[in-house]
């Protein structure tokens, strides 16, 4: 891909979409200063340069970006543009300068999947600088700890969905943390972690708002079902039980909750024909 010159109406594209591609080191540059660009997708492209990150940084009216795959040169200075919604999925070459410069107050939602150059350093400055953040998907950053999640708990209030999804390091005091502080939370994934089955008892039984729990892949046993039909008002409509310790007593039980309409079982060995 060589240019944007080709098309007939530049100033009225507010999407771009670029995947798979090998780009010459002026195009990025140029799309990112369309004047109405919103949303830019970038998906395995390569050739990306220092400079085509800082235009990505100064786009006037981006709004959107995720990147998924892509070796990204980030350059310490710090963004200029109004990002609602930041994704970057499975990057190299990245660490917590590179993304904390790229990540700006407006965001309100925020993707840091599989990128493991990301630590604790860059969570804590999430925490104090996106505080009307709404959605936080963290899902395989093995190095994040209890102390980051600390402080995105208490800073980021109206938190509405989080993905712990592989967080190994995390321990049973992030369930107080969560239960304590995430009042708003209604979507919530630990899902690869090693919390205990009497964590997720307790963080199920502090009248979180949750609508979504995904337990998949964990230790959760039948003891976590029991707590949550002995809760007065059940919001829970859809449960993530795959590969857990339930068993066919916890499946008779699930049935009897009011509300629950999407049960996943798959790979739960104690589960007759999950």
């Amino acid at each position: 891909v060589t240019g944007v010159q080709t098309c007939a109406l530049p100033d009225l594209i507010n999407q771009v979409i670029i995947i798979n591609t090998k780009i010459t080191p002026g195009l990025l540059a140029s799309v990112s200063q369309l004047p109405f660009l919103e949303i830019l997708n970038l998906c395995k492209v390569t050739g990306i340069t220092e400079a085509a990150v800082a235009a990505i940084k100064s786009s006037p009216s981006l709004r959107i970006l995720e990147i998924r795959s892509c070796r990204i040169p980030w350059s310490p200075k710090q963004a200029s543009t109004a990002l609602t919604l930041l994704s970057l999925h499975q990057l190299s070459g990245v660490d917590d300068d590179g993304v904390i410069s790229i990540i700006t107050p407006s965001v309100t939602q925020l993707a840091l999947i599989l990128t493991q150059g990301v630590t604790d350093v860059t969570l804590i400055h999430v925490a104090k600088s996106c505080t009307e953040l709404r959605y936080l998907d963290l899902s395989g950053l093995r190095s994040i700890t209890n102390a980051s999640i600390q402080v995105i708990a208490r800073n980021c209030v109206m938190l509405e969905a989080l993905f712990l999804s592989g967080l190994v390091e995390l321990t049973d005091e992030v369930s107080d943390i969560l239960g304590a502080h995430c009042k708003n939370l209604t979507e919530l994934s630990l899902a690869w972690t090693k919390l205990s089955t009497n964590a997720v008892i307790n963080l199920v039984c502090q009248g979180l708002p949750l609508k979504r729990l995904d337990l998949s892949h964990t230790e959760t046993s039948d003891e976590v079902i029991e707590a949550l039909i002995k809760i007065d008002e059940p919001t829970i409509n859809s449960i993530d039980l795959r590969n857990t310790k339930i068993t066919n007593a916890g499946v008779g039980l699930l049935s009897t909750m009011e509300g629950l309409s999407l049960v996943r079982l798959q790979k739960s060995p104690l589960v007759s024909e999950a």
